[in-house]
């Protein structure tokens, strides 16, 4: 068996396992891996869940599908009956791990590598299925990495889907696989690439990270994560183009989200200036949405200006009370001449 230097993990352990077949090679000690099925009796035109249960020593770690900067992603071909196919290895959500200054995208502890086989409706019941796995990968410490590589098989024979002992721990590493979540972007200013997270993506933004599928696009360990819901990760080195894929994680919820190019938001001083263009004060704002109202009137310039109305009024009506009393008692008096 061949152990190599951290540092070498990525051309000569890579190298290692390309000339060597998982027949020829072994199970390290230092993790232990074996095969299961949710059921060995399938049912014709069922899906089953296979899977490979990886439990590394204390100390050691296998890796994601993208390893990062140092390490080997697991690899699987299957072999089975014609007719019976298989769906890629599906993850867990990975942790950051830094070694020597280089980061790498690991799973530290048991874990379940999980792929989806469908059994076709065609197969008759009581055939025997055989299946083979020819499995690589490689699990490493702070200083030292072993590849590894084996086969592995499983005969099953179709009947009706009595679940196996390992069914209920396939269904929650199932569960754990980051559920797909749309709506992401993402936006370059400078050298920053920040990543905004869809609107149904709840994380902790303390505890969040983003790892990418295609390797070499940013350190996540130098990201700045925002407090905001939807959290955003502002990254150095954002270089990207096209569309991001990944994985987004803060230990508890995981999501898998596809980001896509946008143009930067406003920044807070000219988002200030379009919110003040829209408010009532302006002249051409909610023009629709407001009542035509009166002009005020025009105040006097001083004081001996301002007569009160009520006032005037008032002394009016007075003048005019006395005038008509008047007038009746002038005319009583004359009334009463002989």
């Amino acid at each position: 068996m061949t152990i190599f230097p951290r540092m070498a993990v990525s051309a000569a352990a890579a190298a290692a396992l390309t000339l060597t077949t998982p027949a020829t090679a072994a199970i390290p000690p230092q993790m232990k891996v074996e095969l299961i099925a949710s059921t060995l009796s399938p049912r014709p035109g069922s899906t089953v869940l296979v899977g490979f249960r990886m439990d590394p020593k204390p100390g050691w770690h296998g890796y994601w599908s993208n390893a990062g900067g140092n390490g080997i992603a697991p690899e699987v071909r299957w072999t089975a009956p014609k007719g019976v196919t298989f769906g890629p290895l599906l993850h867990p959500a990975p942790t950051l791990f830094k070694s020597m200054g280089v980061v790498s995208y690991v799973h530290a502890g048991q874990h379940i590598l999980v792929a989806r086989m469908k059994v076709p409706s065609s197969v008759t019941p009581g055939a025997t299925l055989p299946v083979r796995a020819d499995l690589t990968w490689a699990v490493c410490s702070n200083d030292l990495c072993v590849p590894g590589g084996a086969q592995f098989s499983l005969d099953m024979i179709a009947g009706n889907g009595t679940p196996a002992a390992d069914a209920p721990m396939l269904r929650r590493a199932s569960d754990e696989v980051p559920r797909k979540l749309a709506g992401g972007r993402y936006w370059i200013a400078g050298n920053i690439i920040t990543l905004a997270m869809p609107d149904l993506a709840r994380l902790r933004p303390r505890t969040a990270h983003f790892f990418p599928d295609e390797n070499g696009l940013f350190d996540p360990s130098q990201a700045r994560i925002s407090n905001a819901q939807p959290v955003e990760i502002s990254i150095p080195g954002g270089t990207k183009i096209g569309r991001i894929d990944g994985v987004v994680t803060d230990g508890l919820s995981s999501y898998r989200v596809s980001l896509i190019r946008s143009a930067p938001p406003p920044k807070p001083e000219a988002r200030a200036k379009a919110d003040a263009s829209l408010s009532p004060a302006s002249p051409t704002a909610g023009l629709s949405a407001q009542a035509p109202t009166e002009p005020p009137l025009a105040k006097p310039k001083n004081a001996s200006q301002a007569a009160p109305l009520p006032n005037l009024r008032l002394g009016m009506i007075i003048a005019l009370a006395a005038a008509v009393i008047a007038g009746a008692l002038l005319i009583k008096r004359r009334s009463r001449r002989p």
